[in-house]
């Protein structure tokens, strides 16, 4: 299942295909699936899939329904 991330940390993230950097600032919302292991994790954002490390990830992104489970 993929859920919805608030960004609330200004963050870099890695395209997957072309490896160009793009931002990501607070207001920016992100989409991440549940099932991720390892230590980078794929997000989407504009039909577009970045790479980033997932304890950037966690410390930059909130789960947008915080408190009502799920999340990474």
């Amino acid at each position: 299942m993929d859920l919805a991330y608030d960004v609330v940390l200004p963050f870099e993230a890695t395209e997957a295909i072309s490896s160009r950097t793009h931002r990501f600032v607070p207001g920016d919302v992100v989409i991440c699936g549940m099932t991720q292991d390892g230590p980078t994790v794929t997000i989407e954002a504009e039909a577009i899939l970045y790479l980033v490390a997932r304890a950037t990830f966690k410390n930059c992104c909130k789960f947008k329904n915080e408190g009502m489970g799920g999340g990474i």
